[in-house]
């Protein structure tokens, strides 16, 4: 139980040692896997060590051990904690530039949505054609529909609940132009030269 306490010690500090370090992630979750190893270990030792105990005195040395062991498990759950938090930074570390890229394709989209739609209301206020009215709808339509197919693709990048607020505010958009494309559609299936 002394030679396992031992080296529970030495992996738990070697452990915080290595978080505290540049290390590489791997690195980091191998120092933490082994210190909770060494913990599983000791609290093993120490329950070995209660069965041969002899008297008030012994209990009180396993009662000690136990004592080291719930600050050696304190600190391996500190140290996994920290872990955890190195390993969401770099998950956002790593969408850093999808998110970026994708975030110029949503905005292009919207864009190009957006004066789609501009372009089918005008050319609906006008005397146009029946097939222009109804080609310009249908434009702003295939636009709205690519402006939804980035906003999706954006979503599945998102690092943070700042990025879900800007996919969200995507998404609203989507819907008005949605709306505002039914109704141009309604406008033109009650049109008098639909109906001729």
């Amino acid at each position: 139980t002394d030679s396992a306490l031992i080296t529970a010690n030495t992996v738990v500090s070697n452990a915080a040692s290595v978080m505290n370090s540049d290390a590489e992630l791997s690195s980091k979750t191998t120092a933490v896997e082994a210190s909770k190893q060494a913990n599983a270990v000791f609290i093993s030792a120490i329950q070995a060590l209660k069965l041969v105990e002899r008297d008030a005195t012994d209990g009180a040395v396993t009662t000690a051990f136990n004592d080291q062991y719930q600050t050696l498990l304190t600190q391996t759950t500190a140290l996994e904690a920290t872990l955890a938090m190195a390993i969401e930074a770099k998950r956002v570390a790593d969408l850093a530039a999808p998110w970026l890229a994708q975030l110029a394709l949503t905005n292009a989209a919207l864009t190009a949505a957006n004066e789609a739609m501009n372009n089918a209301r005008f050319e609906m206020e006008t005397d146009a054609e029946l097939s222009s009215k109804t080609t310009v709808v249908e434009a702003s339509k295939q636009a709205n529909a690519v402006f939804i197919s980035a906003i999706q693709a954006l979503k599945l990048v998102e690092r943070d609940a700042t990025d879900g607020a800007v996919t969200t505010a995507f998404t609203a958009q989507h819907q008005t132009l949605l709306e505002q494309n039914n109704a141009l559609e309604a406008t033109l299936a009650a049109s008098e030269e639909k109906r001729v």
